[in-house]
């Protein structure tokens, strides 16, 4: 590469380039990270920005440098980092917020917790351009500020550092502040969440912070379960399940159902595309007051179409506000012999300050009581659903394999319902499980409560499912549909492997003597037809 640029006699800002860009190439993956290739790289660049006198170039590769220790040796990446803070001109706010959150979390790894939420308190501050304690100002004022910088990632990330750095600092000192001020940031960083999904339509974008999302509310379970903050608890819950599934079924009702002629689609395509180039403008103009205004106005124009084809079209819907139910409303629902079980399974990628990808989160509602615990070891959880999955398929071929079955299930049921007090709890109760992730795939009824007696839950519970109490009373409100009930059972089959279903017919006729409806039965019961009434019934029974 050395040969390649001299023979080419490149200006000097291009061999400062290519040179970072072979560092940062070697430093792209963590697991695939060679540090010995992307330290020369970096040594090259870092020599020709100290030629050029460039001082901001200067810093970004001491923070290049930084990055690459910033998981086995943390003091030598804070050394690289302290430089990158000398060198970065102090007009440059956000490079110099980046470098001082990259120290914090650093010092917070190594366990010197007051320097680092200082400095990550500090790099918040350096993006907002002023110093903001959150908990002394009012809803409206933090409102504002999040408004201003909620679709800046590194906002969204520093505030969430900085509410793990207090659980973290919760975990090693037992400090109960710790642990108040971590649920609060926690929350605070959902709230940025918010602003930058109303704000930003791109669905690449948008899965990225999905997946950080999702990431984030598994930490913030952590620190709900160590506080028992149970309605903390069921917001983080319901937030990650409500938006994922709400987010889905509009996306499909649009793509499918409405037939908008192509310039609406076009315009609305136009307008995010003059949004972006304006934004990516101000990303290298921080300071133009005129671009600032016209991404305002590009918004709200944006927003006036959004609002103007809602009118013409009653059934376009670009994006939908959720309302999550609060966990009183979710309890003044139960009766005395309901329950619901809601789980939560972490997600965790091993980034940011604070990492757990071994629990994951039973929260239990009772009409006058909650109970949060944990579920230990989801790794091996996951293992045993497998199987127990697998020995579901087929019946049992020898007289040892209802034992292996029950003993089998029998521990996943210890493992999904970890607590003795959960397990009293939904015995003989009417019982509505909000599953999570791959929990989706588990037929809880199936479970075994008791080896000896070869009991199931079925015979102690009455098992029904739902997979968001907010997404579906957000969908009831939105939701005005005329038929009751539309059931399908194909009973035979083609295929000679697959078995008649000959008592699906009559579960269906069950089922009709206590909802009015259509039925379809054998040949008519085809994937067109349900599509075709997909949304015209309120209820939608499949029996096969």
């Amino acid at each position: 590469c050395d040969s390649l640029i001299e023979v080419h006699n490149l200006s000097i800002n291009k061999k400062y380039l290519i040179q970072r860009a072979i560092g940062l190439y070697h430093n792209i993956d963590v697991n695939r990270r060679d540090t010995i290739m992307a330290l020369s790289a970096f040594e090259k660049s870092l020599a020709v920005a100290f030629e050029m006198g460039d001082s901001l170039k200067i810093a970004h590769i001491y923070t290049d440098m930084g990055n690459l220790f910033d998981v086995h040796n943390f003091t030598k990446s804070n050394r690289y980092f302290e430089l990158a803070r000398n060198y970065c001109p102090q007009r440059y706010l956000d490079d110099r917020a980046i470098v001082s959150s990259n120290i914090g979390s650093n010092q917070v790894k190594m366990g010197d917790f007051k320097k680092g939420i200082a400095n990550l308190s500090e790099s918040l501050n350096l993006i907002m351009g002023k110093s903001v304690d959150f908990k002394s100002i009012s809803i409206g004022e933090k409102r504002k500020i999040i408004a201003e910088h909620g679709t800046k990632r590194n906002f969204w990330i520093i505030m969430s550092w900085l509410s793990e750095a207090y659980l973290l600092h919760f975990e090693q000192e037992q400090n109960p502040k710790s642990l108040e001020n971590s649920i609060f940031y926690f929350k605070l960083t959902d709230d940025i969440f918010d602003i930058y999904t109303q704000s930003v339509n791109e669905f690449n974008s948008k899965l990225k912070w999905r997946k950080d999302a999702t990431q984030h509310y598994g930490r913030a379970l952590k620190a709900c379960y160590y506080a028992q903050n149970t309605e903390s608890a069921f917001f983080f819950m319901e937030k990650n399940k409500a938006i994922l599934l709400t987010e889905a079924i509009d996306k499909q009702r649009t793509n499918r159902s409405f037939n908008l002629p192509k310039t609406v689609y076009q315009r609305e395509i136009e307008l995010k595309a003059s949004l972006k180039e304006l934004e990516k403008q101000a990303s290298t103009d921080s300071k133009n007051i005129k671009l600032s205004k016209d991404i305002l106005t590009k918004k709200e124009r944006l927003n006036s179409y959004w609002d103007s084809i809602s009118k013409l079209y009653p059934s376009y819907v670009p994006s939908r506000n959720i309302t999550l139910s609060s966990i009183d409303e979710a309890q003044n629902t139960l009766k005395e012999n309901e329950i619901i079980i809601e789980f939560h399974l972490t997600v965790d990628d091993e980034s940011g300050v604070y990492t757990d990808s071994t629990y994951g989160y039973i929260l239990l509602l009772e009409k006058e009581k909650t109970h949060l615990a944990e579920i230990p070891n989801i790794q091996q959880l996951k293992e045993d659903i497998l199987l127990f999955t697998e020995s579901l398929k087929a019946p049992f071929s020898t007289k040892d394999s209802p034992i292996a079955y029950h003993q089998l299930s029998h521990q996943l049921y210890l493992r999904l319902f970890p607590t003795e007090e959960i397990r009293n709890s939904i015995k003989n109760k009417k019982l509505t499980i909000v599953p999570d992730n791959y929990l989706s795939l588990v037929p809880f009824e199936a479970l075994t409560t008791d080896v000896e007696t070869m009991t199931y839950l079925l015979q102690e519970s009455e098992v029904s499912y739902l997979y968001s109490r907010s997404f579906l009373d957000n969908n009831k409100k939105t939701t005005d549909l005329d038929m009751d009930f539309f059931g399908m059972a194909p009973v035979t089959f083609a295929d000679s492997n697959l078995a008649h279903l000959s008592q699906s017919e009559n579960e269906l006729k069950v089922i009709q003597e206590f909802y009015s409806g259509e039925v379809l039965l054998n040949d008519a019961a085809t994937k067109k037809a349900f599509l075709e009434r997909l949304e015209t019934y309120k209820i939608i029974h499949l029996a096969t």
